[in-house]
């Protein structure tokens, strides 16, 4: 998954308190939109996964 625009065209940086998410490989869908609390808890968890 990466970080990137928005589906209406908007920036991601234009909407500081919420973080667009797509799958690389399927950019015909579009991707779900997450609190920046809740982006920071999956990237928590995800670091925990790991260690």
């Amino acid at each position: 998954m990466t970080i990137s625009p928005s589906r209406s065209g908007e920036n991601a940086f234009s909407e500081p308190h919420r973080v667009h998410v797509r799958d690389s490989k399927d950019t015909a869908r579009p991707g779900p939109a997450v609190g920046a609390d809740a982006w920071a808890m999956f990237v928590g968890y995800a670091v925990d996964q790991t260690t």
